[in-house]
């Protein structure tokens, strides 16, 4: 799981506010921001990459200064957006929070930085909020907000609910076959 507390990031320029519609009838209304320069240390990176050396694979820290060895790639960036995130951001001066549940991250970004950092950049989509909410989140755009996501990284396996049940269910017994019958030693010989 990846977990990112609360920090610094840019709230994007580019803002959409889509509206689709379902072949029965429904609308549904989203909007979507960027989130950008979001810094990762060495651990959140190896969590969101599932993999426990990904930040040592990446960075060069035989020399003075940590350097990442794919100088000429700019950007690396995830084949599959990220489903079911919960994002929470917060601003201005009262300490404004919004918090959005069942939120898409796509486009996600990752740019190697010299001195070890990884800088995250997305646009997430989230169900359309009240209208005072957009207003809101619109005057920060291009501005410095407070940010924190919890999500699985893409490709990640949910926990099963194996073993478990519920409310007035009981596990079936297992099933055992006819019990063979083993020969005594002297039998055998």
């Amino acid at each position: 799981m990846l977990t990112l507390q609360q920090r610094d990031c840019l709230l994007g320029g580019k803002a959409k506010a889509k509206t689709k519609k379902a072949d029965d009838g429904d609308e549904t209304k989203t909007v979507e921001l960027e989130l950008s320069r979001l810094v990762l240390d060495k651990a959140e990176l190896n969590a969101l990459l599932r993999e426990p050396h990904a930040w040592d694979v990446l960075y060069d820290t035989s020399g003075d200064a940590i350097e990442p060895y794919l100088r000429s790639i700019k950007e690396l960036e995830f084949a599959k957006p990220i489903e079911g995130a919960w994002v929470s951001i917060e601003f201005g001066l009262n300490s404004q929070r919004f918090e959005f549940a069942e939120v898409k991250l796509s486009k996600v970004k990752l740019s190697l930085v010299t001195g070890g950092e990884t800088l995250l950049s997305c646009r997430f989509t989230v169900a359309h909020t009240d209208n005072d909410t957009l207003a809101l989140m619109f005057d920060q755009l291009n501005s410095t907000v407070l940010v924190e996501i919890r999500a699985e990284p893409p490709g990640a396996q949910r926990e099963l609910p194996l073993n478990k049940f519920g409310d007035g269910e009981q596990g079936d017994k297992p099933k055992r076959g006819p019990r063979r019958r083993v020969p005594s030693r002297d039998a055998l010989n």
